[in-house]
């Protein structure tokens, strides 16, 4: 006798496994240490319920903690380390129970924009200059590309890059004023949040 609404127990089926497709950096405007990869993927055979797919990062073939779920291909996972290589794979889920892991993917190296840099103290060696001297910061996993440096008062300036902690910002200071500055760098995926404000200078005239 067949009963409406219930499904057959022999129909009542775990998820097969689904097979990995391509792993994908996503940098662009991800902040420092907040990366993202898409990973896709092929479901297996259908069960008829409905069905989840979880994304799992690892790192060096240890599960990180990071996942991403979705209910179809591409799934993205974020909060991926800057500078980090990662593999993935995907598991399928459904009321009935789960199905077994992927194999791995490919591997990707997490990129991110710049992480922010500290100013540790300013100089003024040649006349309408400062020089900016900074900590060192992570690239993002893109190398820097070019760096602003914003005086307080305002004021237009060109900043340009010495070193990996030093910086030069040139312009039209005002005789006697006293400027204080903050800093970002930008790599091919965005500019990093700026830097606290600096102690104060008085550019050399």
């Amino acid at each position: 006798m067949k009963i409406q609404g219930i499904i057959a127990s022999s129909l009542r089926k775990v998820p097969s496994t689904p097979t990995i497709g391509t792993a994908t950096d996503v940098g662009t405007g991800r902040a420092y240490n907040n990366g993202a990869a898409t990973v896709t993927f092929t479901p297996g055979e259908s069960t008829g319920f409905t069905t989840t797919y979880v994304v799992k990062a690892y790192q060096g073939g240890v599960y990180t903690g990071i996942s991403g779920s979705g209910s179809a291909s591409p799934v993205t996972v974020t909060g991926l380390q800057s500078a980090v290589a990662y593999t993935f794979t995907v598991y399928a889920q459904n009321s009935v129970g789960t199905s077994g892991e992927s194999a791995a993917s490919n591997s990707i190296t997490a990129t991110t924009v710049p992480q922010s840099i500290s100013i540790t103290s300013l100089a003024s060696f040649v006349t309408n200059q400062v020089q900016i001297f900074t900590s060192s910061g992570a690239t993002g996993g893109k190398a820097i590309t070019s760096a602003t440096a914003t005086p307080s008062p305002a004021l237009a300036v060109t900043t340009a890059i010495v070193s990996a902690t030093s910086f030069t910002a040139t312009g039209s200071y005002a005789l006697g004023q006293a400027y204080q500055f903050t800093i970002t760098r930008t790599n091919a995926n965005g500019t990093s949040t700026a830097s606290g404000i600096s102690s104060s200078i008085t550019p050399n005239p």
